[in-house]
């Protein structure tokens, strides 16, 4: 889980801190990736501070795929064609692109499986179980993509967007927090700061069998 970064454009329309989850799976049908953004305040048991110390690479797709969040996975026809001419299988690359880069500040092999390194991260867990709201099914024309220089997504075949709805872990020692002296720091040019990326609020901890976040995920629908 990571904090999905916006470029405040006002026409974009998400008018709340907004995460981006990511899990994978295999079927075998090939390697099945599923992306999901819903409001941050809906975390339940931590408080993610505004700004995080590290600093990384924001995705130039930001302010399309903002729009496509805010109006729920609307038609292509209908979003503003001249600005964000992508199609689906092009915005899904640019979401995975998100979901599993954001936040990179070297190298990108440097951060290939390690989610501790990259910038805007917050959580990652067992989530064992959940519902979610899928807004695209989309799978990649085979032949299409190369991502021989984007190695972690490498074997992409299937991209779903959405918004959990609802989502728990019953195994509280699965809860990775990626803050203080738990946030990985690679040696850059840049200095760091040690103030932590994200610190436990006042709320108690999700135990097992507890919802780590509670409905609806998706926040308020007058504010989204």
């Amino acid at each position: 889980m990571a904090e999905f970064q916006t470029w405040g454009y006002p026409q974009h329309r998400l008018h709340q801190r907004t995460a981006v989850i990511h899990t994978q799976g295999i079927t075998r049908e090939g390697r099945v990736d599923l992306c999901l953004f819903g409001s941050l305040k809906n975390l339940r048991g931590f408080a993610v501070p505004e700004e995080d110390s590290v600093g990384g690479w924001t995705s130039s797709a930001a302010p399309m795929i903002e729009e496509f969040i805010a109006l729920r996975g609307a038609e292509v026809s209908t979003r503003t064609g001249h600005e964000f001419p992508f199609d689906d299988e092009q915005l899904a690359v640019e979401i995975l692109k998100v979901a599993m880069s954001q936040g990179i500040y070297t190298e990108p092999a440097a951060h290939q499986g390690r989610p501790e390194t990259r910038a805007y991260t917050v959580l990652g867990f067992d989530a064992t179980e959940y519902v979610a709201l899928v807004y695209r099914d989309v799978v990649l024309t085979p032949g299409r993509w190369d991502f021989r220089v984007e190695p972690e997504l490498d074997g992409v075949r299937r991209i779903l967007i959405g918004a959990p709805l609802w989502m728990r872990t019953t195994r509280q020692d699965s809860i990775r927090r990626y803050f203080g002296e738990n946030r990985v720091v690679i040696p850059r040019t840049l200095g760091t700061s040690s103030t932590p990326a994200i610190g436990p609020s006042q709320a108690t901890p999700p135990g097992p069998g507890h919802a780590l976040l509670r409905p609806p995920w998706d926040g308020d629908r007058t504010q989204d």
